[in-house]
This record gives structure tokens, sequence and C-alpha cells, in this order.
């Protein structure tokens, strides 16, 4: 069987069910969602193909036809457990089952808004703005880009993420930072907030616990996909230095690495970053280096993970300021979309805490 993984809100969403039965005859085509039945294919019966009503599955009978459904209109109650069971005659009445999640997405209409941009500013001014995502699921995730270049974990700070009453939610993140003769280069200053929306297809991790008295507990058998951690001493106490390396393997897409510590993320200054193996996949290394503080031990053990996830971008979106110097004008905000979902060609990926996100950047220039 098949079924999209990530179905759009508003959109529709094939389910195909193929069997092969071998010289058995057919006896019935049945779906369900969550264990309860919508629609079932019986040839014997007139008519054939009858559906059921159920939130969220709603069965356009004049395009479906014995195991393959099209639900129309697919919105927050599609999302579930997906199985069909293909059911043959006698004697033999062998059943052939497939099941599959489905994770419903909604796609923003509109780009983010940036704001707090003055009409003028001058070198050695503060540059102080914010950056909101209209309302999805996921979240988007949000990346500052200062004339095109990625800026400085320093100078960003996210900000609380808004729920509504459907449950969908809004990103925001904030930039600040102190205006340079080098961001004015040709006059113009040009600040770019990027939105992203994507499918994570797998997630991995690798665990280290460590202690102050204790040895480090050892890695634990990993599956390919899994990260690897390098570099960790046998015991670690206050004031020692953790230097570790997390290694991911090799890829088609570009991974995205993210360290923990006792399963909160590490922060953004332990962090060392390498840069992103494109050939002949793609690799990613990620460092962690920090002193131990009391703070990094909860009952005498530190709990250190790496995790590894790979996504497909499903939307990109985008807005911008252009500024020029002093005593000239703001030259207004500009926005571009790229709405289209994975599965159209030009699909972009994304890259490791957006280091590589100019990958993308082609679909978004104005």
């Amino acid at each position: 069987m098949s079924a999209p993984t990530a179905a759009i809100h508003g959109r529709g969403m094939w389910l195909n069910c193929s069997f092969d039965l071998e010289s058995d005859e057919l006896y019935s085509v049945k779906w369900y969602k969550n264990d309860t039945e919508f629609y079932r294919y019986i040839p014997r019966d007139r008519p054939p193909a009858q559906n059921y009503d159920l939130p969220g599955v709603v069965v356009d009978m004049s395009r479906s036809r014995e195991g393959h459904v099209y639900v129309s209109s697919v919105n927050l109650s599609s999302e579930g457990n997906y199985r069909c069971e293909a059911s043959a005659e006698a004697p033999s009445f062998q059943t052939v089952v497939g099941e599959k999640e489905v994770k419903v997405f909604v796609i923003p209409e509109q780009p983010p808004s940036i704001r707090g941009t003055r009409a003028k500013y001058g070198v050695g001014e503060r540059v102080d703005v914010s950056c909101r995502a209209p309302y999805s699921l996921p979240a988007a995730k949000l990346v500052w880009l200062v004339n095109d270049q990625e800026v400085p974990f320093s100078d960003v700070r996210d900000l609380e993420t808004l729920f509504d009453s459907e449950g969908l939610q809004s990103s925001g993140v904030a930039m600040s930072f102190t205006l340079r003769p080098r961001h004015m280069a040709g006059n113009w200053l040009r600040i770019k907030c990027v939105s992203v929306i994507s499918e994570v297809f797998l997630t991995s991790s690798e665990e280290l616990i460590v202690g102050d008295t204790v040895p480090s507990i050892p890695y634990p058998e990993t599956s390919p996909d899994s990260p690897v951690i390098e570099g960790g001493l046998p015991k670690y106490r206050m004031n020692d230095l953790v230097n570790l390396t997390c290694r991911s393997a090799e890829y088609d897409t570009p991974p995205e690495l993210m360290w923990f510590i006792n399963d909160k993320e590490a922060r953004p200054e332990y962090l060392v970053r390498y840069e992103l193996q494109r050939y002949p996949r793609y690799a990613a290394s990620l460092g962690l280096r920090f002193t131990v503080r009391p703070e990094h031990f909860e009952e005498e053990r530190m709990h250190l993970r790496c995790t590894v996830t790979l996504s497909h971008v499903l939307n990109t979106s985008s807005a911008e300021a252009s500024i020029k110097n002093k005593h000239r004008t703001m030259s207004g905000l500009r926005a571009s979309t790229d709405g289209d979902d994975a599965s159209n060609e030009g699909m972009c990926v994304l890259a490791p805490f957006f280091s590589s996100l100019l990958i993308c950047l082609a679909l978004l220039e104005l």
C-alpha cells in the first residue's frame, strides 16, 4: 500500500492498495483509519464500492476505484494510522494487510513578517528586529540572513511560540547586532528572515552517560543511521573540559545534528560547528565543548546526547528588508514564497542548523 507520510491541509491525498492474491479471486478490499472502517470494495456487491462517514476522511467516490481511494480536502482530523486489508475468496481466505501513519501539515498562506526596522540606520547603531511566522503545523523554523550570510548564533534569540485554538503554532526569532561598515557595502544592508516547514523522516540518537565518580557508561550498539560520539573521557569532574565530536553517517540529503545535555538542547556557545561534507554523500559533524559545572549534573550523572535528523522541505517563504545608510529612507519590506510540496521537482533540503541553507536560496531570490 502507499499513502503520503505528509498530507497537506486543504489538499487531497491518494490511498493506494495494490495486492497480489496469485490465483485466488478477490473477495474484498477494506480501508480503516485508526481501526475504524471508512471504505470497502466487494466485487460481488451492487454497488461494489461503499464508503462510511468518518471525521477527516471525505472519500471522493467518483475518483476512487477498487483499492485506490481519493480523500478530498484533508484537515487536521485526517491525521492517523491508515490500514488496507485485501482478502481472497474461498478456499484460501488469505488476507494481505498494509498500514501507514499519515501526518497532516498546515502550510501558511503568507510569508513571515519582520518588525522593528527603522527608517534610518548609521554605523555603530544597534539593529534590533524580530521575525514572526504565520500559524502553521508544525511550527516553522526561522533563520536570519544578513547580506545573504548566516547570522552568528550570539546575535539571535528565539521568541515564545504562540498557539491558536486549533493547535497551530507561530514561531518567532529576534536578532540584535551593532551595525559595522562591512554590513553597509554598497550602501545597502539586506536583512532576510527565512521560514522553513519540513517533514522529518529519520531521527536517530547516540547517548553518553558520565559521572564524576564512575566511569562512562559504554556507548550502546547503534544502527547504521546512528551518529557516533568521539572524544569522551572515562570520567568527568568539576572544571574538567568536555570536548566531544558527533559525526553522522553518510546520507543522500543533508543531516542536522543537535546536542542535548540532560535532555535540554545545548547552549549555542557550547557548540563547535564544522563544514558540511557534500561529496560523495552528505555527512555532518558537530562539536560540544564546555567546562563542567555543578548545574551539568543530575543525580551525580550527566547525560550527553547527539541526535541526527533528516528532513524534506515542504514549504519555504521569506521576508526581506533592504536598508540604506543613515539619512536615506527604508526601501520597504518584500516577501517571497515557495509553497510547492515535497513531491514537486526542484525541492530543496533542510541543511544542518541552516548552515547550508543557501542551497535553498535560489528558490527564494526576488
